[in-house]
């Protein structure tokens, strides 16, 4: 079987993509959701998680000059191996759940001093909390005043942000949400959502920065979104 693509996080060439992602029906269009093929069969990694992995290889620093010190919430293990590999850097995991990572954290209530990190990366962790404006004070103080904060989430683009706190049941969570876990469904107004806590975002696209040749080639989400954000 010839060469479709390879992967950017372990280097192989790809002859063909599995299915990752869950066959489900939802309100309203959300990126990334769903079954799709997208799935590297030899590192096992999501089409998402390539995104993060490029954006951070060629948008950031962290590889290039080491990355200080960097915590990273559920981490892909797919990144956290080359991440932990890098000279000159301080790297931590953390989770909620206990016995997973470096650090068993709520991020609302981070113990941590001001000022610790050089990076945080959090992807898709921000819409299963429920007390955002807490969860972004506690990134913003605990990251550098020069350091990053990678974030990404599901998104759609039919609807502003939809949190509803009467929704209880999975099969409503899944509807309106996309996931049993989820407490929200950013929208169209993520951007400026986000900046309202007082963050500076770039926003990075693969339609918007890649051909769609690389775009097929890597089996990425065309419209997913990645953000880097900094404090003002």
């Amino acid at each position: 079987m010839d060469k479709i693509g390879y992967c950017n996080i372990c280097g192989a060439d790809v002859n063909q993509w599995g299915f990752c992602g869950n066959d489900i029906e939802t309100k309203f269009r959300i990126t990334g959701n769903g079954k799709r093929v997208g799935l590297c069969p030899h590192c096992q990694s999501y089409d998402r998680g390539r995104w993060v992995y490029f954006v951070l290889k060629n948008f950031t620093t962290l590889f290039e000059r080491g990355g200080g010190v960097i915590l990273h919430f559920a981490p892909e293990r797919q990144i956290e191996k080359y991440l932990r590999g890098i000279e000159k850097c301080s790297y931590y995991t953390a989770d909620i759940e206990k016995g997973v990572a470096d650090y068993e954290i709520d991020m609302t209530k981070m113990p941590f001093e001001d000022d610790t990190f050089d990076y945080i990366i959090a992807n898709h962790v921000l819409e299963h909390i429920e007390d955002e404006r807490s969860a972004i004070s506690e990134l913003k103080r605990c990251v550098k005043k020069s350091g990053k904060i990678m974030l990404s989430f599901p998104v759609t683009m039919d609807v502003k942000t939809f949190e509803n706190p009467d929704l209880k049941s999975k099969e409503d969570k899944i509807y309106y949400y996309g996931q049993e876990d989820h407490v929200r469904l950013y929208g169209k107004d993520f951007k400026e959502r986000l900046e309202s806590y007082g963050l500076k975002i770039e926003v990075y696209r693969p339609e918007e920065l890649l051909s769609p040749k690389l775009v097929e080639e890597l089996k990425l989400i065309r419209n997913d979104s990645v953000l880097i954000c900094s404090n003002e």
